[in-house]
C-alpha cells in the first residue's frame, strides 16, 4: 500500500470521503474536506555510503466551514484535530505538529498537521 492509500484509508471516514492529494478538485467545495501532500523525502539511514532508508515528510490540511456557509463564524477545530492525529498515529505515521488557521475570504477554518513515515521500498 502506498503512502497516499495509507493516508486516505486512515482519514477518509473523518471527512466523509472528501480527501484528495494537493487540492480539492470540485468546483463547489464541500463544507468539510482535507487535502494532503508529500513535502519532501529525506535520507534517514546510511550504510556502506548509500541511503538504506528514506523518510517521507507530509502534511494534511483539514478545511471546515459552518453548514450555513457563514464567512464570519469559525468552526471549532479541536475535536477534528484530535481525531486526525489519533488516526494518523494508528496508521503508523509520526505526527510532528499542528497549526490552526482561518481563511476569512472563504470562511474555512483550517488545521494543518505535519507528519512523517518511513518510505516503503
Amino acid at each position: 500500500m502506498n503512502v497516499n492509500q495509507k493516508i486516505e484509508n486512515a482519514l477518509s471516514d473523518l471527512v466523509a470521503g472528501n480527501i484528495w492529494p494537493l487540492a480539492c478538485p470540485l468546483e463547489e467545495k464541500p463544507n468539510t474536506f482535507a487535502v494532503y501532500m508529500i513535502e519532501r523525502t529525506t535520507p534517514a539511514d546510511y550504510g556502506d555510503d548509500s541511503h538504506s532508508e528514506w523518510i517521507q515528510h507530509l502534511e494534511i490540511t483539514w478545511f471546515s466551514r459552518s453548514a450555513s456557509g457563514s464567512k464570519r463564524k469559525p468552526v471549532n477545530y479541536l475535536a477534528a484535530e484530535e481525531k486526525i492525529i489519533a488516526a494518523l498515529e494508528t496508521a503508523g505515521f509520526t505526527v510532528k505538529n499542528s497549526i490552526p488557521g482561518y481563511e476569512g475570504d472563504t470562511g474555512y477554518t483550517t488545521c494543518t498537521i505535519t507528519f512523517c513515515i518511513r518510505k516503503e521500498q
